[in-house]
């Protein structure tokens, strides 16, 4: 089965779970104190998705140093403390598309991490892509690994009200799909759309 750990607001640990080699999910979110996952020391493959999200004070996950195989997404987002991946040594193989927010995370994962994940090949968006109210004159995508190429936006793509913003680059330029709608408003020094090519 699978294992969701959620919303429960004042845990600070997660020590346990210590025997558990296989599970079919988990999911880890939106603990706003959990600060260590220390537990899980056996677990070599999760059959669907790890998702470990929106736990903003966690700083340690070294419980997964043996995990091997993610069979569904990996999704590592919201970890605004969490250093980095670095005890993630054991992965090889991630099914699913992988999601790592912040951009440092991902500019600090090990290589096998990365390579598990398939960065430097093409790379898709699982839900909307909201650019708004940025700074940049130039349109960049931290959520876009570096070497890789944007080809997928599953849902919408947002580009709103980015009173600098004077090009949308080349980011946009390996895109096959875009699931629902493209929004392009309100860009006050957006000149020239030569991109989507």
């Amino acid at each position: 089965g699978g294992l969701v750990i959620a919303r429960n607001p004042v845990l600070e640990t997660i020590d346990t779970f210590n025997t558990l080699a296989l599970v079919d999910g988990v999911a880890i979110e939106s603990n706003d104190v959990l600060t260590s996952i220390t537990g899980f020391q056996s677990l070599e493959t999760v059959g669907g998705s790890l998702s470990i999200t929106e736990n903003p004070a966690l700083t340690s996950i070294a419980g997964l140093r043996n995990l091997a195989t993610v069979n569904g997404r990996l999704v590592l987002e919201d970890l605004d403390n969490l250093p980095n991946l670095n005890v993630l040594t054991s992965l090889t193989t991630v099914a699913g598309v992988c999601v790592i927010e912040p951009q440092s995370l991902l500019a600090t994962a090990p290589q096998n991490v990365k390579d598990a994940c398939d960065f430097g090949g093409p790379f898709t968006i699982d839900g909307n892509l909201d650019i708004i109210n940025t700074q940049n004159v130039t349109l960049t995508l931290p959520a876009v690994p570096d070497g890789s190429v944007l080809t997928e936006v599953t849902e919408d793509v947002q580009i709103l009200s980015n009173a600098l913003l004077e090009s949308l680059g080349t980011v946009f330029d390996g895109i096959e799909a875009i699931g629902d709608q493209l929004f392009i408003i309100d860009n006050q020094a957006l000149e020239t759309i030569d991109t989507f090519n």
